[in-house]
């Protein structure tokens, strides 16, 4: 009995806890607005997160178990950065060719040189481009592991104010209290939803 309430009540609090989650996502980078002008990174980092954890929710909707969500969620986002970064030399758009991966080396080195050399805030490349949007689609799936399915929002919550205070030790400045709050906010909205998952499971 307490599997088949389990089943049945799960879902429910999946959702809110997926929607902690992006809003989590997004407050963690707002600092990063510091340290690189604003332009389509957001907007596809953002875009990216929303999609994986959408993924994400309609995968465990349907039963599925983490062994299926998560290798699914790293093909949906090669198929992401593919159309997005490489669709020229792609197949069908969304499978990545031999050239695709020859490419990945260079761009890293040219976004980590950019990083090494420039002044904030850096203009986004195209290759730094695809090195944020690219660790932030990373970044949620191991975070959707950790909180949907290994049940832990505090590593989560952990990792999210790393995420958060990296920008703000690389170029010293004051606290930005607001986006502070928004991530507070979510951690506590994530806490919460997990609270109430954990004890109706164990009635």
């Amino acid at each position: 009995m307490p599997a088949e309430r389990t089943g049945e009540r799960r879902p429910r609090h999946d959702g809110p806890s997926t929607l902690a989650l992006l809003l989590g996502l997004a407050a963690a980078l707002i600092p990063l607005f510091t340290v690189i002008a604003g332009g389509a990174w957001a907007a596809l980092a953002f875009v990216f997160a929303g999609i994986l954890l959408g993924a994400s929710y309609l995968l465990r909707r349907a039963g599925l178990g983490a062994i299926v969500v998560t290798p699914a969620l790293l093909v949906v986002w090669t198929a992401l950065i593919t159309a997005v970064f490489f669709s020229d030399v792609a197949w069908l758009f969304v499978i990545p060719s031999g050239e695709a991966f020859a490419r990945v080396p260079r761009l890293i080195e040219i976004a980590s040189s950019d990083i090494a050399v420039g002044v904030a805030p850096l203009q986004a490349s195209a290759s730094l481009t695809f090195l944020i949007v690219g660790a932030v689609g990373l970044l949620t799936i191991a975070l959707d592991h950790v909180v949907l399915t290994a049940r832990m929002p505090l590593l989560a919550g952990v990792a999210l104010i790393a995420v958060w205070l990296i920008p703000t030790l690389a170029v010293p400045q004051a606290v930005d209290l607001w986006a502070f709050a928004l991530l507070a906010l979510a951690l506590l909205w994530l806490l919460r939803t997990e609270t109430r998952a954990h004890d109706e499971e164990g009635e």
